[in-house]
């Protein structure tokens, strides 16, 4: 009589086989491939605006993927907003060819180009996307910007007035329109705008806008309406409407000084900085223009002042700066040494600067010790690829600088 079928246990072999199949398989399932986890950190530090971090991440994610659509919009916008648009144009053209990122990276590519004065791709770019998009506000604010960067006011001219008609009284726009009817020789138009601008800058909130506005109009008089004395009664209401005005400040003084009223530029700044002793910007703009004037000693004095009594890293940091400038290396080495007992190692800003003042002292082998380990790695390099340089080790320089 045959024997009842029995349960032929699989080998040990076979259960590892399927035991490693299945922890194979589920490990698979249960994390994303790496590039997708790169990827996916990447998106979220630029969703926190930190762009720069997010760069080794998107790297790691192209080495493996070099395709990946995202990962190159992701890694041109990285490029774009950490100030290299060279750099940019590459992985953003790539991603402006795929259907998923074009519209988004798009308008960067033109951005890009426009940034690195490459107008006539640029205005390819743009043109492009309008034809897409025709009703693309920012795209339009770009190929306006390209075509007056490519001396072409007329045709910028198009492009601000159908702005103008979409979004009036954005402040931008005006700006732009305003240059382009110069461009054109269309100075009574111009004069307008320019009036309604200052209007548009003072009444918002910016400083920034409110210096441009007000002096915008001021400049325009006395460059294209060669009306010295309307300009300068233009210069005088920006003077009393903006006291302390960083940008202001700076653009007043500069007119003072061209138009033979040195004194007068020197004494707006006394009084600026004597208001806001705290605005160490005002400070180093009396500095600047003590300096200027042949007063270089009354520059150091003021800034040596404003850190004694500011006792900030920044404030001995720009003293130290005006001190190197004059040639007073020592001096401008005790400042720094002061800024960074402050800061401590918290700053390598600092720290950079300070080699780089030593190797200006010639001692080479002091900056190079005083960066090791130092973070972002690149000031590091740099410091030693400069000693190598200034030592004569040439092919050595070039292996830091690389």
């Amino acid at each position: 009589m045959p024997r009842s079928p029995r349960f032929q246990p699989a080998g040990r072999g076979r259960i590892a086989l399927l035991v490693g199949a299945f922890a194979l398989g589920a490990l698979a399932w249960g994390s994303p491939p790496r590039a997708t986890r790169n990827l996916a950190s990447a998106r979220e530090l630029q969703q926190q605006g930190r762009f720069a971090e997010s760069l080794p991440a998107l790297r790691s994610a192209l080495q493996r993927d070099p395709a990946e659509p995202e990962a190159q919009y992701r890694y041109g916008l990285a490029l774009l907003r950490g100030g290299e648009p060279s750099r940019a144009t590459w992985p953003l053209q790539a991603a402006a060819s795929s259907p998923e990122y074009g519209a988004r990276a798009g308008p960067l590519l033109a951005a890009a180009h426009l940034r690195t004065h490459n107008y006539h791709e640029a205005l390819r770019v743009s043109d492009a996307l309008l034809r897409a998009e025709p009703e693309h506000v920012e795209v339009r604010t770009l190929r306006a910007r390209a075509q007056l960067s490519a001396r072409r006011p007329e045709a910028a001219l198009l492009d601000t007035r159908w702005l103008r008609a979409r979004v009036p009284g954005n402040f931008e726009v005006s700006m732009l329109h305003a240059a382009a009817l110069v461009g054109a020789g269309a100075l009574e138009e111009a004069r307008a705008t320019y009036e309604e601008i200052k209007t548009l800058g003072l009444a918002g909130g910016d400083a920034d806008r409110q210096a441009l506005s007000c002096l915008a109009t001021a400049g325009f008089t006395e460059e294209y309406l060669l009306d010295a004395e309307r300009a300068e009664q233009l210069y005088d209401d920006c003077a009393a409407r903006l006291p302390r005005n960083h940008l202001a400040l700076q653009l007043l003084a500069s007119f003072f000084q061209r138009s033979g009223q040195a004194q007068r530029s020197t004494m707006l700044l006394r009084a600026a900085a004597s208001a806001d002793p705290q605005n160490l910007g005002v400070q180093w703009l009396l500095a600047q223009n003590l300096s200027e004037s042949g007063d270089v000693e009354g520059a150091e004095t003021a800034l040596r002042e404003a850190a004694t009594r500011n006792a900030s890293p920044e404030a001995w940091r720009l003293l130290a700066q005006q001190q190197r400038n004059a040639g007073s290396l020592r001096r401008a080495l005790a400042s720094l040494d002061a800024a960074l007992a402050l800061a401590g190692d918290s700053d390598p800003l600092l720290r950079f600067t300070r080699a780089d003042l030593l190797i200006d002292l010639g001692e080479f082998e002091s900056a190079a010790a005083s960066v090791a380990g130092l973070q972002p790695r690149v000031f590091e390099q740099l410091i030693l690829g400069r000693c190598a340089l200034l030592g004569g080790e040439a092919e050595r320089a070039l292996q830091h600088f690389e």
